[in-house]
């Protein structure tokens, strides 16, 4: 009976200890990727600085990042969006077209937007650049300049020998 009794004792103190471990290692994490997210756009520090800390923050926050361009007040919104294009996430091509397609958009941001969704995946890219390349804007004027890089490069590659 005293061992069931010692036991009791010290089942509750144990028990409360778990969720305090879980706490503590949650802190041991850093911040979320939406936290990082966050700090990024309201940042004050230098362009670079802002960039390389949301570069070592992971794919993850990337993934945040893409979820955030959306919103059309976003702070560093036109950067946040070149940011998605080198960061080469294929994640990220939904946020990407989602502005691009917008007409409520700016024409400087679907540009981006373009440039950025062109870098992530040419492939993708040159498709929208064929649907984009009719416009008397800008925008129009970048898919087609994409076109004629791709044409030129699609010349002069060598192909298979003809014997």
């Amino acid at each position: 009976m005293t061992s069931q009794n010692s036991l009791r004792r010290w089942a509750i103190p144990l028990a409360s200890l778990v969720p305090l471990a879980a706490i503590a290692f949650a802190f041991s994490l850093g911040p979320s990727p939406h936290r990082r997210v966050a700090d990024y756009l309201r940042s004050d520090a230098p362009d670079a600085e802002r960039r390389a800390a949301l570069e070592s923050a992971g794919p993850e926050a990337v993934w945040a990042l893409a979820q955030r361009v959306v919103e059309r007040d976003l702070p560093r919104r036109a950067e946040a969006i070149q940011f998605l294009g080198t960061a080469g996430e294929p994640r990220v091509l939904w946020a990407l077209e989602r502005v691009l397609n917008s007409d409520a958009e700016s024409p400087e941001i679907r540009k981006t937007a373009f440039e950025a969704a062109l870098a992530v995946d040419r492939r993708r890219g040159l498709a929208l650049a064929e649907d984009l390349a009719a416009r008397e804007d800008d925008l129009g004027e970048a898919a087609r300049r994409a076109l004629e890089v791709q044409e030129r490069s699609s010349v002069t590659r060598p192909g298979p020998a003809l014997n």
